[in-house]
């Protein structure tokens, strides 16, 4: 029983990060538009560094969250 329901939480959980990474590129898209060009050109050669913070920030948010449930769970 523990087992389908930390399933159901992963995939629960991948779904809520891929909406926030749809969210957050979208609201990016949508500053780097109504940019000037040439912030536009800056912009666009760091995308791939902006994904990585994006996937660091919530690789983090998981980690540390998972900590705190753990910790939880043990101290009761």
């Amino acid at each position: 029983m523990a087992c389908r329901c930390l399933r159901v939480d992963q995939l629960d959980a991948q779904v809520l990060d891929s909406e926030i990474r749809t969210i957050t590129q979208d609201s990016v898209d949508d500053v780097v538009n109504n940019l000037p060009v040439w912030v536009s050109r800056i912009f666009e050669r760091l995308r791939p560094e902006l994904k990585v913070t994006l996937e660091a920030v919530l690789w983090t948010h998981r980690f540390a969250r998972g900590l705190r449930i753990n910790t939880f769970v043990i101290k009761n």
